[in-house]
């Protein structure tokens, strides 16, 4: 869960794969993306060296709630590759509480 006005997505990629950066440079890759639902947010994306993430990244990100307590899902929605391929895009849902 997540509380306050700031928050942060933490995903441990395992060391065979990466994930494509917020702006990958083809456009058949699927950017890294945090979405939110029940509330705004503006993340705030690291560099990616070689436009890829690759062991640990962290997305923090800013809330904008209209409303306090404000309960929202944020989705991650990301794409691993190996050095070969890429796999489907995929989606997490995380539940976060902003007070």
């Amino acid at each position: 869960e997540i509380a306050g006005s700031q928050g942060v997505v933490v995903v441990n990629i395992p060391e065979e794969l990466h994930l494509n950066s917020n702006q990958p440079p083809a456009r058949w890759l699927i950017p890294t993306e945090l979405r939110a639902e029940g509330i705004r947010i503006r993340p705030h994306y690291p560099a990616a060296a070689g436009d890829r993430y690759e062991g640990q990244l962290e997305i923090p990100f800013e809330i904008e709630a209209d409303r306090r307590p404000a309960e929202f899902e944020i989705r991650l929605i990301f794409q691993a590759c190996t050095e070969t391929e890429c796999l489907a895009a995929s989606e997490i849902v995380l539940d976060g509480v902003a007070l």
